[in-house]
């Protein structure tokens, strides 16, 4: 009876859910990782290029570089998330990327340029999507493609941070904007970490919300969605298939990155005006993310998948053989719907797949995977420029890829738990 009075005692759900106050943090975070970095790098690429004499081939497999170390990194990552929670994770990895970022701006050579790489990406993969992915996934179930959409949104208006550092590097140099970004990751980095959680139910708590007394045990998500642990993952279908989705959207997606502003000014567009493209694309995919994400909500999440690969694809052919200023942002618009839309419902997809037992270890193998694209894209289409003088055949090759994972995930069947435990 004590029990039960000291149960009723426990405060009122409070009127916004807190898992919501960590979406808005995560979303936050994104803008200025995407916009300072992942989006940003392409304005760098010219100014080093200029300044070393360096061929494009070997200054895309830096970021190359920065998948493969990210990328490796990832199993252990979501380990650490799975075991220590996400808090510590982030203010250490903030720290390292913000400090990698300020090490960039001080390099002299190519060997130097590769190292410092390093700690970014590994900074980086402490404190971007696969933590904050990992971390929502605890904190929400019905909702978790909104969610995740939500924060990919995030990446996608980083877009508008694009300007900002072209502006940066045009009124001071390459050198000092990366150290102002470097700054500015860690003043908006430390507060968003600051504000995570590891599960709900540590706090009396349950996915989506609700306080854990109102819902008997057999009735709770968290009883419901246990999952499997990643040994009975990797023995599924499902699970490479998936794979095989993240390793072409990294191999289209890192390609697109770190070459559309070259890309576009080889083919005689304005730096400028190859600018407000680059940030259109992205700010473009938040509509893909927070309609993708919704619709992984209420429909069979393989279609929603083989959409977003459908549209990448038709992305990247038009871009392939852009001629004109509407072309561009007709590519911008496709890929940029595709590419936004495939951010959430990818892990949505492994979320409803494979539970939220191990979601921070089964992501990081997936992302694993996709390290094999993310390598490959930068210095296949910088190879591709280097021989031919143009862009135009990798991103053919790129888009043609993306096309071959449409029928490829429809064939995706949801594991059952019990029979995976049980092999």
């Amino acid at each position: 009876m004590k029990n039960i009075a000291s149960r009723k005692e426990t405060p009122e759900k409070p009127r916004v859910f807190y898992g919501w106050w960590m979406v808005l943090a995560c979303f936050f975070l994104a803008i200025f990782q995407a916009g300072f970095f992942y989006f940003g790098f392409t304005a760098f690429f010219n100014p080093i290029i200029s300044e070393f004499g360096w061929s494009r081939a070997i200054t895309s497999l830096a970021f190359s570089l920065h998948s493969l170390e990210g990328g490796l990194a990832s199993p252990v990552v979501g380990i650490l998330i799975d075991r220590i929670g996400p808090r510590n994770l982030m203010l250490t990895g903030m720290g390292i990327a913000g400090a990698g970022f300020i090490l960039l701006s001080q390099v002299q050579s190519l060997w130097a340029f590769y190292l410092v790489f390093l700690p970014i990406s590994i900074g980086f993969n402490m404190s971007g999507f696969l933590v904050m992915a990992s971390t929502l996934a605890h904190w929400f179930a019905k909702k978790r493609g909104t969610a995740f959409s939500v924060v990919s949104a995030g990446y996608g208006a980083g877009g508008i941070l694009i300007p900002v550092v072209v502006w940066l590097i045009a009124s001071y140099n390459w050198r000092s904007a990366l150290v102002i970004t470097g700054l500015g990751l860690l003043g908006v980095g430390i507060p968003v970490a600051l504000t995570m959680r590891h599960k709900p139910e540590q706090y009396g708590y349950l996915p989506d919300g609700g306080p854990e007394f109102e819902q008997p045990e057999e009735s709770r998500p968290a009883s419901r969605e246990s999952g499997i642990p990643a040994t009975a993952a990797l023995k599924t279908g499902a699970f490479w298939i998936l794979g095989y989705v993240y390793l072409l959207f990294s191999l289209a997606s890192t390609a697109v990155v770190v070459h559309i502003i070259p890309f576009l000014t080889a083919e005689g567009f304005s730096r400028e005006r190859a600018g407000l493209v680059t940030a259109f694309a992205p700010l473009l995919s938040i509509a893909g993310r927070l309609t993708f994400g919704r619709l992984a909500d209420i429909f069979d999440k393989r279609f929603v998948v083989a959409a977003g690969l459908a549209l990448m694809s038709m992305g990247l052919l038009i871009f392939a053989n852009v001629q004109n200023l509407w072309q561009a942002v007709l590519f911008a618009i496709i890929f940029g719907l595709g590419y936004g839309g495939l951010w959430p419902i990818r892990a949505a997809f492994q979320g409803e797949y494979f539970g939220r037992k191990q979601f921070g270890t089964i992501q990081g193998l997936l992302l694993t995977i996709g390290i094999v694209g993310g390598i490959s894209g930068p210095v296949l289409a910088g190879k591709v420029f280097d021989l031919q003088g143009s862009y135009r055949l990798a991103f053919t090759i790129f888009g043609l890829a993306a096309a071959t994972g449409v029928p490829i995930v429809l064939l995706a069947k949801r594991p059952n738990p019990e029979r995976q435990l049980r092999k």
